[in-house]
């Protein structure tokens, strides 16, 4: 079924106030620890060939004394030690839990740089196998798509205060320590525990927000850093930062339906299929779509549309089931497109208080209405979802915006890599630009790629990435790698 697949999709998908402490604040020294490496637990177990560790780091690095938690390590060792370099850490985004994902797909993706490193993968605190907080599922801020009236708003907010208040008085201390400020000193811990003088790392994703962070805070304790798909943690307002990903969506539905035009794969081939999204739409406006197979009674209506659309038309990859789906609503039964708030997993969780910790919501129920308008006229089939569904976890929330986006201007860091992919709305390259530009003798480099253009499997991308966390060398900003 089409609503079981975007569930997936849109799990894998998700994702100001002044700073509570200056920018380039740093915590006291803490003794080093030595990492104890030994058998994983979980889905890590039966491959013995990746090892895991938990690191004992303080809960809040502005009181290093006081509580502990544990960041959860996991290892690829390096396939020949005379060919190692050292140690890469590595996070690669999405909830920043990478270490218990490592026996998976991403153990694959990572292997080519096993020729060179021990690649370390590190679970954020509070998330993945690191310890911390359990909080049970919050409200699902997908309802608050579903209606943009202001009783749906106020109900929001004062379900999500509740669930904050049991999550906080669950999680203890930590809950209000899971911001990139503190991630950025536990992977200063994490270096001098792996013996590096310096630390070389790869961030995907919401792991650019860790790199930029650490190399804020500890710019001459960088080798070498690499940062792919990055998540603009630079600007302030957020319509700087969502308007970048409604232009590349509504350029993407072009793509699409142009695919459809002149792809017979396509379902609705000969037909162009932002086309049809098009008529689809006017006539769930002036009546909902009939959806048999979805149950008695049911139907799909334009926010309906408009979801299935956001979480289908960005990845290529999904656009024969989508085309599938629309054609039979064309013939009459859309139950493919029937989606509630209950079928897409976006309740808040403990990754929800990490990122409106980082990126902050305050401006209510009539700034989110601007900004939704904004959206609106730069893409008017999905440009609008786009805020919810990446602000909506922040609706509400009285503890967030401990560290904000913000420029930095960080002294003694060298040479910094970064990626864009060019049709990557869900981290656009605009944002990788920006933070490019603050950063001393940086390289950007576009590619015709979707998100996470290394894990893509790039070649041009993995063979600069290759070079340049070897040997520094790379090649110049604004050189364009093919797809």
């Amino acid at each position: 079924m089409m609503t079981r697949s975007i569930a997936r999709v849109a799990a894998a998908c998700l994702m100001a106030t002044g700073l509570a402490v200056p920018a380039g604040a740093q915590a006291a020294s803490m003794p080093v620890q030595k990492i104890a490496w030994g058998d994983c637990t979980g889905d890590a177990a039966e491959d013995k060939e990746i090892r895991c560790a938990d690191l004992s780091v303080p809960v809040d690095w502005h009181r290093p004394r006081d509580q502990r938690t544990t960041v959860r390590l996991a290892k690829l060792p390096a396939q020949n030690s005379a060919q190692r370099v050292g140690s890469l850490l590595v996070n690669l985004g999405a909830d920043g839990a990478t270490a218990e994902h490592l026996p998976g797909k991403e153990k694959e993706e990572l292997a080519e740089l096993t020729q060179w490193f021990d690649v370390i993968a590190f679970d954020a605190r509070g998330r993945g196998g690191s310890d911390g907080v359990t909080c049970d599922t919050g409200p699902a801020y997908t309802a608050l798509m579903f209606s943009g009236d202001k009783q749906t708003w106020d109900r929001f907010v004062r379900d999500n205060r509740t669930w904050e208040a049991a999550c906080r008085k669950a999680a203890g201390p930590l809950a209000d320590n899971l911001d990139s400020w503190q991630v950025a000193h536990d992977m200063e811990a994490i270096r001098k525990a792996l013996g590096e003088g310096r630390l070389t790392y790869y961030g995907n994703s919401y792991g650019t927000v860790f790199g930029k962070a650490y190399a804020e805070l500890f710019p001459t304790k960088v080798h070498r850093m690499y940062l792919d798909s990055v998540q603009d943690h630079t600007s302030r307002s957020p319509m700087r930062a969502l308007a970048p990903m409604a232009e590349l969506a509504r350029d993407k539905f072009e793509r699409f339906g142009q695919w459809c035009e002149t792809d017979s794969a396509c379902a609705l081939h000969p037909h162009n299929a932002r086309e049809v999204w098009d008529q689809l739409m006017a006539k769930a406006r002036r009546d909902p779509l009939p959806a048999p197979d979805a149950g008695q009674g049911k139907t799909v209506g334009p926010t309906q549309l408009r979801l299935n659309a956001f979480l289908s038309v960005p990845k290529a990859s999904r656009w024969p089931q989508f085309a599938q789906a629309l054609a039979k609503a064309r013939a009459g039964n859309a139950s493919e497109l029937h989606i509630t708030p209950s079928d897409v997993p976006t309740g808040i969780r403990v990754d929800g208080l990490a990122w409106c910790a980082d990126f902050p919501f305050s401006q209510g129920w009539a700034g989110m209405a601007t900004i939704e308008r904004r959206l609106h006229a730069i893409d008017p089939r999905v440009g609008r979802l786009m805020a919810k569904m990446s602000y909506g976890r922040c609706v509400g929330l009285r503890h967030q915006g401990s560290f904000p986006p913000h420029t930095i201007a960080p002294q003694g860091l060298p040479p910094v890599l970064l990626v864009g992919g060019l049709r990557d709305n869900t981290t656009p390259p605009a944002g990788g630009r920006l933070l490019a530009g603050q950063l001393p003798g940086a390289t950007w480099i576009d590619a015709d790629s979707d998100h996470a253009v290394y894990l893509s499997g790039n070649r041009c991308v993995r063979d600069i990435v290759h070079r340049y966390l070897r040997t520094g060398d790379r090649p110049a900003s604004g050189h364009v790698c093919p797809a």
